[in-house]
């Protein structure tokens, strides 16, 4: 006799369930300057990259950081504030869908030692969302509680 516990299979989780929806995005032409302050003003650290609504990059603020380096130069900061967020973003993308199981998503995160993965649609590249390792965070907060 089987327990009616056995009998019920719980779905895999997918990324659907824990990414960010209705996200902030920027073309390849803004400038790193206004993509900046987006990150700012949205409290966010990526900001997915669409041209004709495939998402072609992302931007992340280590990006930008690491565009900017370390130098106390103001003009080579200033010049490279002016850039296009094309010539910064990350364009080799590591990408998750919707339906793809969070286990996978968070293998990747780990795997390629990102904080967060674009979530596309696989049907037409257009972006559905965000997962980050904050979100993944988040999720997992009650099973310490």
């Amino acid at each position: 006799m089987t327990s009616p516990d056995a009998k019920t299979v719980r779905a895999p989780r997918r990324v659907r369930d824990l990414m960010t929806t209705n996200n902030v995005t920027i073309g390849p032409g803004t400038r790193v300057r206004d993509a900046l302050l987006l990150m700012e003003r949205y409290e966010v650290r990526h900001l997915p990259v669409v041209d004709a609504e495939r998402v072609i990059g992302f931007l992340s603020k280590s990006d930008v950081r690491e565009t900017l380096g370390y130098q106390n130069d103001e003009a080579h900061v200033h010049d490279r504030l002016d850039w296009p967020v094309e010539r910064v973003m990350a364009n080799e993308l590591t990408l998750a869908h919707p339906d793809t199981p969070l286990p996978v998503a968070i293998d990747r995160l780990v795997d390629n030692r990102l904080t967060a993965l674009p979530v596309v649609d696989p049907d037409d590249g257009s972006l559905s969302g965000v997962l980050s390792v904050v979100d993944v965070l988040l999720a997992s907060r009650s099973y310490f509680a």
